[in-house]
């Protein structure tokens, strides 16, 4: 019995070192399983927080430290399942934003797009992230260089576009502006085409026009020379009928001069008819004839109408001639066996007209002269006009005509 109680002694007493260095043990993986429960809560709230960044979620907060110690256990159903929620969450959000990326890939039609699964997997996405960014840039750059020459061109036909406009929602309605004045412009182009046509025709070519392409200056140079001929022979056609008006109107002024001069050669024929036919009385001893007749005057119409002299100098460089008529001239008047001798007294500015050969039948009309200085003996008068070809030269003769005679009267 007492050996059995010994044993027990020592049984219980060995139990006793066990449960000792058990509950030793059990302590120190208690420690530690604590320890391994923070750093396990202080993971959580990590990954939690670096979720959140950028995402405008705040799922870190519910997920401290604090929240998820040892001694909340009872709490951990409700806590924890938000970290895989908000992790599913961000993985549909990189899913989409990957689909989102290949589609601009395959828009601004980049080369070479990648599978969905490149833009996703962490060690490829960063690179065709890049390559879509800088094919975006690319396109961008391109398309504001198109539209600041889409705006230029615009600016050339007087429309005014900009790239922020055209970049704006009523992008249509600016274009529209654009598309108008081209639209008028081709008409216009169109309708001068038509007109250059009518044109070219109306000159009287033949050969045939091509306003398209590379043909369009030669067929515009082809009317330019066309129009020109026409308006070369145009040109000539006036030259041609304003010589002939010239010679028409020399010939108006010979006419007048002649008819002038035989005006006073008529009138002065008539005179001596009545003259020839009162001597004739007069010799057949006609009683009742008054032999009486009136002497001209100075300064009368006959005396002026007898005055014929002669052009004795012709000044070519200061453009004036000399003539033998003067202040002193004198006419002569048979009256009877007398000879009347009055003075025509010649005025300054009077006209007269020049004449060439007057005492042969081919005597011609040169022109006309108006008298600047009247000396004793001679004058000075100025060429006022000429038959075309013809100019004054010494030897032609000058006398009034009539018509130039009543203008010296009518002008006292």
């Amino acid at each position: 019995m007492k050996v059995l109680n010994i044993f027990l002694s020592i049984l219980i007493l060995l139990l006793a070192v066990a449960t000792a260095v058990f509950s030793f043990f059990l302590y120190e993986k208690r420690a530690q399983l604590i320890d391994g429960w923070e750093k396990m809560a202080q993971t959580v709230n990590k990954s939690a927080a670096s979720l959140d960044q950028g995402s405008g979620t705040e799922v870190a907060k519910m997920l401290t430290v604090e929240e998820l110690k040892h001694n909340k256990y009872e709490d951990l159903d409700q806590k924890l399942p938000k970290l895989p929620e908000h992790a599913s969450n961000v993985v549909a959000e990189r899913d989409s934003m990957a689909k989102a990326l290949r589609n601009i890939a395959e828009t601004v039609e980049m080369d070479n797009v990648k599978p969905l699964a490149d833009f996703q997997a962490l060690k490829s996405y960063q690179a065709n992230t890049s390559a879509v960014v800088s094919k975006v840039q690319d396109v961008t750059e391109r398309q504001n260089e198109i539209l600041q020459k889409i705006c230029d061109s615009a600016r050339k036909v007087s429309v005014d576009l900009t790239v922020s406009a055209l970049k704006g929602s009523n992008y249509t309605s600016e274009i529209n502006k654009f598309n108008q004045k081209i639209n008028f412009i081709n008409d216009r182009i169109q309708d001068a085409d038509r007109q250059f046509l009518t044109i070219y025709s109306a000159t009287g070519e033949s050969s045939q026009l091509n306003f398209s392409g590379s043909s369009y200056k030669s067929s515009t140079a082809k009317v330019v020379e066309a129009v020109r001929k026409l308006n070369d022979k145009y040109s000539e056609a006036q030259s041609a009928l304003r010589s002939e008006g010239d010679k028409v109107a020399a010939l108006q002024k010979t006419i007048k001069a002649r008819d002038g001069r035989i005006d006073g050669l008529n009138e002065l024929m008539k005179k001596k008819i009545l003259e020839i036919k009162r001597l004739k009385k007069i010799i057949n001893g006609d009683k009742d004839i008054d032999v009486v007749v009136d002497p001209w005057l100075d300064g009368s119409k006959d005396a002026r109408l007898a005055v014929q002299g002669k052009i004795i100098k012709v000044d070519r460089k200061y453009g004036f001639v000399v003539i033998d008529i003067g202040s002193g001239t004198i006419v002569e008047q048979k009256i009877g066996t007398k000879v009347n001798k009055p003075n025509p007294v010649i005025p300054v500015n009077a006209q007269m007209i020049v004449a060439r050969n007057i005492e042969s039948p081919n005597g011609k009309y040169i022109g006309e002269i108006k008298l600047m200085k009247v000396n004793e003996d001679c004058s000075i008068a100025n060429v006022i006009s000429t038959v075309k070809g013809q100019s004054v030269a010494v030897g032609d003769s000058v006398f009034f005509s009539e018509a130039q005679v009543d203008a010296i009267t009518a002008a006292k």
